[in-house]
C-alpha cells in the first residue's frame, strides 16, 4: 500500500468510499469535499491543506485524509478519514493520519484536531482514535441535528 498526493481522477472513488459510509459522512458533509478539494487542486499549499490517498497493489484507491490549518484557532484539523469497506482494519486510516501528523510535527505544530460524531453508532470510530492517542476536547450538543453531537478529538504530536 503507498501514499501519494490527492489528483482531481480520485474525486469519484473517494466520494464513493464516503457515501459507502453514509453515517459518518452523511450527504451534507460530502458536498463540503469537492470545493475543498478544488480549492486544493487549484492552489496547492501544504502549509494550507493537503490531501492523500492510499493505494493498493491494483492501483486502486483504498483511504483518504486530509487536513487543513484552521487559523481561527491556530491549529490543523485532520478531515476526511475513510477507508474502502474491503479495506478497514488492514492499518489504512492509521498510516494516512500517522503521515499528517507527521507533515504536522514538520511545520512546528505541537497538536493536531478533528471532528468526529459523538453519537453510540461511532463507537468504533471513536475507539480507533483513541488508540491512536487523540483526546477528548470538547462535544458541541445537538450540532449537526438533535442527538448527533460534535466531538473533538486532539493529539499532542
Amino acid at each position: 500500500m503507498t501514499i501519494r498526493l490527492f489528483q482531481a481522477l480520485d474525486i469519484p472513488v473517494v466520494l464513493k468510499m464516503m457515501k459507502d459510509h453514509d453515517f459518518q459522512f452523511p450527504a451534507f458533509i460530502r458536498e463540503q469535499y469537492p470545493v475543498r478539494w478544488d480549492s486544493y487542486l487549484d492552489m496547492p499549499d501544504e502549509r494550507i491543506h493537503t490531501y492523500y490517498v492510499m493505494f493498493d497493489e491494483a492501483d486502486m484507491v483504498i483511504g483518504h485524509a486530509g487536513y487543513i490549518l484552521q487559523p481561527t484557532v491556530n491549529r490543523y484539523e485532520i478531515v476526511g478519514v475513510v477507508t474502502s469497506k474491503s479495506h478497514l482494519r488492514q492499518g489504512v486510516a492509521h498510516r494516512l493520519i500517522s503521515k499528517i501528523c507527521t507533515k504536522i510535527t514538520e511545520f512546528g505544530h505541537g497538536d493536531v484536531m478533528l471532528y468526529t460524531l459523538d453519537h453510540e453508532k461511532n463507537q468504533a470510530a471513536l475507539a480507533f482514535y483513541e488508540r491512536m492517542k487523540f483526546q477528548r476536547e470538547h462535544v458541541d450538543m445537538n450540532y449537526y441535528t438533535s442527538g448527533f453531537h460534535r466531538l473533538t478529538l486532539v493529539k499532542t504530536l
